[in-house]
């Protein structure tokens, strides 16, 4: 090469060689972390519990308007189904045996409007049948509802009488619901409620 002769940088063979090993690197290195990164994806869903489909709410029927239990003899779950228009059918067939829940349970469907077509008349007579069987949750639910004046002409007095008859055989609803109902009642009202009060006591005790 003569001596005057200039070199020109981008010819260089050591030069090029230098860029291409560094770019193989970069690729080297970036193929690596990926890989690296991919597996541990892979351990990671692994280890992942496998999915669980959400449970399926079921219906459940609160089996006293006043939130208190009524106790219901125990189904298996293998047999149980707590679809409204099962559980209508279930009730409707329990009544004509006797059952005091499923006459408690069949009102508390028409009260709310559970698979039937919403009727307070229809839930204040199934309530008094099953009072005429001695159900305490159903003494209580008769108290709501004349205390709304769902299905029955609003009534302090008869609201009170048969809340105070049900908190007198232990529903803590019907207490709740007869002190609620004191608050708003003449010394006179209340005196004729316990009235009341009683001659339910006696027409119970003779049933």
């Amino acid at each position: 090469m003569p001596p005057n002769t200039a070199v020109n940088p981008t010819t260089n063979p050591a030069r090029k060689l230098d860029s291409t090993t560094v770019t193989v690197v970069v690729l080297l290195f970036f193929l690596l972390v990926a890989g690296v990164l991919f597996f541990v994806g892979l351990l990671n869903r692994d280890s992942e519990p496998p999915a669980v489909p959400p449970s399926i709410a079921k219906t459940t029927l609160n089996h006293n308007r006043a939130d208190q239990s009524v106790t219901i003899p125990a189904t298996p779950p293998e047999k149980q189904d707590d679809h409204p228009v099962n559980l209508l059918a279930s009730y409707r067939a329990k009544t004509k045996e006797g059952y005091a829940y499923a006459m408690v349970n069949l009102g508390l469907m028409y009260d709310d409007g559970e698979g039937v077509i919403q009727d307070y008349e229809e839930a204040v007579k199934w309530y008094r049948k099953a009072v005429e069987l001695g159900h305490t949750g159903a003494m209580s639910n008769l108290g709501a509802m004349y205390t709304n004046g769902s299905g029955v002409i609003e009534d302090d007095v008869e609201a009170y009488a048969w809340s105070n008859v049900a908190a007198a055989k232990g529903d803590k609803m019907g207490a709740k619901t007869r002190d609620k109902i004191k608050k708003f009642m003449t010394p006179e009202q209340i005196a004729e409620g316990q009235k009341r009060s009683r001659e339910i006591m006696k027409l119970i005790s003779k049933n």
